[in-house]
Protein backbone atom coordinates (compact mmCIF):
# COMPACT_ATOMS: atom_id res chain seq x y z
CA UNK A 1 0.00 0.00 0.00
CA UNK A 2 1.34 3.74 -1.32
CA UNK A 3 2.35 6.16 1.95
CA UNK A 4 1.80 9.61 0.70
CA UNK A 5 4.75 11.55 2.82
CA UNK A 6 5.42 15.49 1.92
CA UNK A 7 9.26 15.71 3.34
CA UNK A 8 9.18 12.21 5.13
CA UNK A 9 5.87 13.14 7.33
CA UNK A 10 2.72 10.79 6.38
CA UNK A 11 0.32 13.26 4.39
CA UNK A 12 -3.21 11.43 4.66
CA UNK A 13 -6.84 11.54 2.93
CA UNK A 14 -7.84 13.18 6.36
CA UNK A 15 -5.53 15.56 6.64
CA UNK A 16 -6.30 16.78 3.06
CA UNK A 17 -10.37 16.08 3.26
CA UNK A 18 -9.28 18.76 6.79
CA UNK A 19 -7.94 21.16 4.40
CA UNK A 20 -10.39 21.00 1.28
CA UNK A 21 -13.85 19.72 2.82
CA UNK A 22 -15.78 20.19 -0.35
CA UNK A 23 -13.60 16.52 -1.39
CA UNK A 24 -15.38 14.83 1.61
CA UNK A 25 -16.05 11.18 0.58
CA UNK A 26 -12.29 10.85 -1.54
CA UNK A 27 -11.39 7.48 -1.23
CA UNK A 28 -7.79 6.93 -0.03
CA UNK A 29 -6.62 5.16 -3.41
CA UNK A 30 -7.94 8.24 -5.39
CA UNK A 31 -6.60 10.46 -3.21
CA UNK A 32 -2.90 8.44 -3.43
CA UNK A 33 -3.67 8.66 -7.33
CA UNK A 34 -3.40 12.25 -7.35
CA UNK A 35 -0.91 12.85 -5.13
CA UNK A 36 1.40 10.78 -7.48
CA UNK A 37 0.30 12.56 -10.29
CA UNK A 38 0.98 15.92 -7.99
CA UNK A 39 4.41 15.66 -8.44
CA UNK A 40 4.22 17.40 -11.80
CA UNK A 41 3.68 20.52 -9.74
CA UNK A 42 5.78 20.17 -6.30
CA UNK A 43 7.88 17.74 -5.60
CA UNK A 44 6.73 16.43 -2.06
CA UNK A 45 10.34 15.14 -0.87
CA UNK A 46 12.51 18.21 -1.85
CA UNK A 47 10.99 21.80 0.26
CA UNK A 48 12.00 24.48 -1.89
CA UNK A 49 14.45 26.93 0.20
CA UNK A 50 12.92 29.44 2.33
CA UNK A 51 9.97 27.66 2.53
CA UNK A 52 8.27 26.58 5.79
CA UNK A 53 7.43 22.88 6.09
CA UNK A 54 3.56 24.01 6.55
CA UNK A 55 3.67 26.11 3.51
CA UNK A 56 5.25 23.02 1.53
CA UNK A 57 2.83 20.82 2.68
CA UNK A 58 -0.01 23.28 1.89
CA UNK A 59 1.31 23.38 -1.83
CA UNK A 60 1.52 19.23 -2.36
CA UNK A 61 -2.14 19.47 -1.54
CA UNK A 62 -3.27 22.15 -3.57
CA UNK A 63 -1.42 20.22 -6.48
CA UNK A 64 -3.72 17.51 -5.36
CA UNK A 65 -6.43 19.49 -5.06
CA UNK A 66 -6.08 20.82 -8.65
CA UNK A 67 -5.50 17.06 -9.65
CA UNK A 68 -8.42 15.86 -8.43
CA UNK A 69 -10.65 19.05 -9.64
CA UNK A 70 -9.22 18.26 -12.74
CA UNK A 71 -10.78 14.52 -13.18
CA UNK A 72 -15.04 13.75 -13.72
CA UNK A 73 -14.58 11.96 -10.04
CA UNK A 74 -13.84 15.04 -8.40
CA UNK A 75 -15.86 17.29 -9.95
CA UNK A 76 -18.54 14.84 -9.15
CA UNK A 77 -17.34 14.64 -5.57
CA UNK A 78 -17.75 18.34 -5.32
CA UNK A 79 -21.28 18.36 -6.59
CA UNK A 80 -22.24 15.40 -4.28
CA UNK A 81 -21.31 17.31 -1.05
CA UNK A 82 -24.07 20.25 -2.67
CA UNK A 83 -21.49 22.38 -3.97
CA UNK A 84 -21.15 24.23 -7.48
CA UNK A 85 -18.00 22.99 -9.50
CA UNK A 86 -17.80 26.66 -11.51
CA UNK A 87 -17.08 28.21 -7.74
CA UNK A 88 -14.08 25.70 -7.87
CA UNK A 89 -12.88 26.81 -11.46
CA UNK A 90 -9.94 28.97 -12.25
CA UNK A 91 -10.83 32.79 -13.28
CA UNK A 92 -8.32 32.57 -15.94
CA UNK A 93 -6.50 36.10 -16.99
CA UNK A 94 -9.30 38.14 -16.55
CA UNK A 95 -8.81 41.86 -16.28
CA UNK A 96 -11.43 43.95 -15.33
CA UNK A 97 -15.45 43.09 -15.04
CA UNK A 98 -18.07 45.36 -14.85
CA UNK A 99 -21.75 44.74 -14.08
CA UNK A 100 -23.27 48.30 -14.06
CA UNK A 101 -21.57 51.13 -11.86
CA UNK A 102 -19.34 48.20 -9.99
CA UNK A 103 -16.23 47.79 -12.01
CA UNK A 104 -14.10 44.69 -10.34
CA UNK A 105 -10.24 44.46 -11.25
CA UNK A 106 -7.37 41.95 -10.56
CA UNK A 107 -4.07 41.18 -11.19
CA UNK A 108 -2.75 39.75 -14.37
CA UNK A 109 -1.34 36.86 -14.44
CA UNK A 110 0.58 35.58 -17.83
CA UNK A 111 1.57 32.31 -17.37
CA UNK A 112 5.23 31.62 -18.74
CA UNK A 113 4.93 27.92 -19.33
CA UNK A 114 2.09 24.96 -19.75
CA UNK A 115 2.32 23.96 -16.82
CA UNK A 116 1.28 27.44 -15.14
CA UNK A 117 -1.09 27.50 -17.55
CA UNK A 118 -2.95 24.22 -16.96
CA UNK A 119 -2.76 25.60 -13.05
CA UNK A 120 -4.53 28.86 -13.56
CA UNK A 121 -7.99 25.82 -14.59
CA UNK A 122 -8.29 25.71 -10.97
CA UNK A 123 -8.82 27.72 -7.88
CA UNK A 124 -5.91 25.00 -6.09
CA UNK A 125 -3.81 25.80 -8.81
CA UNK A 126 -3.86 29.32 -8.92
CA UNK A 127 -3.29 29.41 -4.50
CA UNK A 128 -0.49 27.38 -5.59
CA UNK A 129 1.14 30.05 -8.16
CA UNK A 130 0.46 32.90 -5.96
CA UNK A 131 2.22 30.84 -2.82
CA UNK A 132 4.71 29.93 -5.13
CA UNK A 133 5.07 34.23 -6.49
CA UNK A 134 4.78 34.95 -2.51
CA UNK A 135 7.58 32.90 -1.07
CA UNK A 136 10.08 33.11 -4.09
CA UNK A 137 8.81 36.37 -6.34
CA UNK A 138 10.23 36.40 -9.79
CA UNK A 139 13.94 38.23 -10.29
CA UNK A 140 13.75 41.34 -11.18
CA UNK A 141 17.13 42.36 -12.42
CA UNK A 142 20.64 41.23 -13.03
CA UNK A 143 22.35 39.13 -10.73
CA UNK A 144 26.07 37.81 -10.57
CA UNK A 145 25.17 34.71 -9.11
CA UNK A 146 22.74 31.79 -10.59
CA UNK A 147 19.15 32.03 -9.92
CA UNK A 148 17.20 28.68 -8.96
CA UNK A 149 13.58 29.23 -9.67
CA UNK A 150 10.80 27.82 -7.67
CA UNK A 151 11.01 24.11 -6.61
CA UNK A 152 14.45 23.52 -7.52
CA UNK A 153 17.66 23.24 -4.75
CA UNK A 154 21.16 23.92 -5.47
CA UNK A 155 23.29 21.38 -4.38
Amino acid sequence: MMTCCVCKEEVTVDDFVNAFPEFQGTSRIVFCGAFRRAHAYVDPMACPSGWSPAQHKLAVMLAVGHVLFNTPGGKRTIQQNGLNVEDYAGTGNITMATEGSVSIMKKVYSPQTATENDLLSSIYGTELLSLYEAINPPKTCVSPAPYYPVGYKWY
